[in-house]
């Protein structure tokens, strides 16, 4: 297959101690791979179904120059392997790389970065980059045991602070596309992992089960772990748990914040959104009881489906 830089429309995201140097074309046997299962982003490194998509989708669509191309770093001082000198290491797009040998071709363009400008250290600027690349990478994104790994030996290194706030910062710029609730969960592994020491605990509702099964010590027996932040989301679970049991529950609560004095205030503001919503529920059960209906009137439903709904007018509620 045939393939021109100039065809591809993809803008390189440069990310800290990053730096694309030049877009080009590349013979696959001149870049330097290693042992490329084990690549700086992935634990389990290239996946064999992500390449067999990929090669299939190479012969069936085509390229799709839009996306991202693989990556390499140029090396100044040549990387010498059974006696064959290499002048370019390939730093993403392992699966790629393995589909283009599949299909047999013997070039392809990259784009060539240099690590570790800006004074930001070497290994600092690889494994951020890799992160950030995998978080919406076309195949498969990176998962919470990869951004796990890369934390951890950069805390060890001495290159990422083990503190809670320099951790939050640097997970939640690698993972924009994972959950709020997926990254506080890696955010507390790579805490307790590392036995980083912290001033208050950040629970999740695991770490919140796990607690009250194996280290609480008083005799309350406990329903429901409910996380204040997503007040509106959890009282809908709650209500429902007590329609469907009848039964009272048993619910300890938890805030987020960074320091006493936050986790305090949002306790008081905790108790005060429950004391408000008693108010709100006593009006909308009276107003049920009475009308046998909610109060509310759907008065239909935006329309969706392009060719077969008015774009002018509500569809009726059937």
């Amino acid at each position: 297959m045939q393939v021109n830089k100039d065809d591809f429309t993809y803008v390189f995201e440069e990310t800290p101690g990053i730096k694309c140097i030049d877009r080009k074309k590349i013979k696959l046997d001149e870049v330097y791979t290693g042992e490329i299962e084990h690549n700086v982003g992935r634990v389990h490194g290239a996946v064999r179904g992500n390449v067999v998509k990929i090669s299939e989708s190479l012969k069936s669509r085509g390229v799709i120059y839009s996306m991202p191309l693989p990556v390499v770093e140029t090396l100044q001082t040549p990387f010498i392997s059974k006696g064959k000198k290499y002048y370019y290491k390939l730093i993403d797009g392992n699966n790629r790389y393995k589909a283009f040998l599949e299909n047999k071709y013997n070039e392809w363009v990259f784009d060539v970065i240099k690590i570790g400008v800006d004074s930001v250290p070497y290994k600092l600027a690889l494994h951020t980059f890799a992160q950030i690349r995998n978080d919406h990478a076309h195949a498969e994104p990176h998962k919470s045991e990869d951004v796990i790994k890369a934390a951890s030996e950069l805390i060890v290194e001495g290159l990422l602070l083990d503190n809670e706030q320099s951790i939050h910062q640097w997970v939640y710029s690698c993972c924009k596309n994972m959950s709020t609730q997926t990254k506080n969960q890696i955010i507390q592994d790579i805490i307790k992992l590392n036995d980083v020491p912290v001033s208050t605990v950040k629970w999740t509702d695991s770490s919140g089960k796990d607690w009250v099964e194996n280290t609480y010590s008083g005799v309350n027996k406990v329903d429901y772990i409910f996380a204040h932040h997503y007040f509106a989301d959890r009282i809908y679970s709650l209500c429902k748990r007590f329609a469907e049991s009848e039964e009272v529950q048993n619910v300890a609560l938890h805030v987020d914040g960074k320091d006493a004095e936050t986790i305090k205030r949002k306790r008081s503001i905790a108790l005060d959104d429950f004391t408000e919503f008693r108010e709100i529920i006593m009006k909308v059960a009276g107003y049920v009881m009475l009308n046998k209906k909610l109060p509310f009137n759907y008065i239909g439903f935006m329309p969706q489906i392009v060719d077969e709904e008015d774009s002018n007018n509500f569809v009726e509620v059937a």
